[in-house]
């Protein structure tokens, strides 16, 4: 079944038929490329870095995380950074997570009372920000450098906006 943002461009005056399954838009300063339906998007995940630049449509990312990292490196060098991810995340990795996870979640939730009210948005980012520092990092930098990476991921998550992709040096409080 068509999502919800499918059926709404193909149910908008001269959407889906004038324009097809596959169109680019200027949005002020950038070209925006829509992919829409599943036929069409699966390009976009299959292509070759010489089809389809990661670099070039992820350099609003560069400051977020900042010269030579990530998106503003050639793609021999991104492949290295991305393998430590690839590798803790495989299928086998993560099962044996499972265990420090639930640890994790029970020391946790321990700490909340019977009743009350929570942000539950804060408190899931947080947990999620606890677990994959034990399992990624390690229980010792979990520790030690808690909040300090806690702060770093909430500043992370909140400084990629969509207006970020068209403006990613805006002057406004997500990009500081």
């Amino acid at each position: 079944a068509p999502s919800i943002h499918e059926r709404a461009y193909r149910d908008a005056p001269g959407g889906f038929p004038k324009l097809g399954s596959v169109f680019t838009l200027n949005l002020f300063n950038k070209k925006i490329t829509f992919l829409i339906g599943p036929e069409v998007s699966s390009h976009f995940f299959k292509a070759s870095e010489s089809d389809l630049s990661q670099q070039e449509v992820y350099q609003f990312n560069v400051p977020t995380f900042g010269p030579g990292v990530v998106f503003d490196v050639d793609y021999t060098i991104r492949q290295e950074q991305f393998r430590f991810f690839t590798e803790a995340l495989r299928v086998n990795k993560l099962k044996g997570y499972v265990d420090q996870m639930v640890t994790e979640a029970e020391d946790y939730f321990s700490k909340w009372g019977d009743s009350g009210e929570v942000d539950l948005k804060y408190e899931l980012e947080h947990l999620i920000i606890l677990t994959a520092s034990r399992c990624l990092l390690g229980q010792e930098v979990r520790n030690k450098l808690l909040d300090d990476v806690s702060a770093l991921f909430h500043d992370l998550d909140n400084g990629m906006l969509p207006i970020s992709v068209i403006f990613p040096y805006l002057p406004i409080p997500a990009h500081r």
